[in-house]
């Protein structure tokens, strides 16, 4: 599509996103027909609105689409990367979201289990008409699509992981699924790619912003790289 492949920010205009950036990892997500419109400064437009009408399929898509949703995506198994990369994709493949921005990817230490290989880490942001639980079933079956065992140690070695940080401002706990994600505010390997798109994010049950939880953390812990 032409964009050059740097570690520029290129800023996502939408009029339901409007704060979002996103990453040279992104474009490839990206498709002309959904008018995302890229810019290396946010105060300016390639083009005007008043010259670009939104078709009905585009309102249609607007209207389908409705709930935002945070997506963390991991992998320390075979091509880390482009599990990653392949699980993004699903989101779109599935029909059901449309991507809206999405981190650079990390290089990230190991937690809780330490024992194992580093993982590589990443964030999306996602435009969903699915509702929480059935968002999770969905990431699930990417998972296993990716060839994810769930058999071994809590936290352990995976091919892929996808887990919802947010969805809009829920707050659940239904035994199956916890919003927002339980133990976010306590991993860079989240936060980090969080701040990337959005610093502002607020945590609808701390009440503080993504970017303050992110210093809250000791420096020294959970190293974190750019790939």
């Amino acid at each position: 599509m032409g964009f050059p492949v740097k570690k520029d920010t290129f800023y996502v205009f939408s009029e339901s996103f409007p704060n979002l950036r996103c990453f040279p990892d992104a474009i490839f997500y990206f498709h002309n027909e959904y008018r995302r419109y890229f810019a290396p400064d946010p105060e300016h437009h390639p083009f005007e609105k008043k010259n670009h009408p939104e078709t009905p399929f585009q309102h249609q898509m607007t209207e389908s689409f409705h709930h935002r949703a945070y997506i963390a995506v991991g992998s320390n198994m075979g091509d880390k990367a482009g599990n990653c990369r392949k699980g993004i994709a699903g989101l779109e493949q599935s029909g059901n979201s449309r991507i809206r921005a999405v981190s650079p990817l990390y290089q990230t230490a190991p937690v809780d289990y330490e024992d194992q290989d580093r993982f590589v880490n990443a964030v999306v942001c996602i435009a969903t008409g699915l509702e929480p639980e059935s968002l999770l079933t969905e990431l699930n079956a990417i998972e296993q699509a990716a060839g994810r065992c769930r058999k071994g140690p809590r936290f352990g070695p995976r091919t892929l992981d996808m887990d919802i940080i947010f969805f809009d401002n829920v707050v659940m706990n239904t035994g199956v699924l916890i919003l927002p994600h339980p133990r976010m505010h306590k991993r860079r390997f989240v936060l980090q790619p969080l701040c990337d798109m959005d610093a502002d994010i607020l945590h609808p049950l701390l009440g503080k912003t993504v970017g303050f939880l992110l210093e809250q953390l000791d420096a020294d812990e959970q190293e974190i790289r750019l790939l």
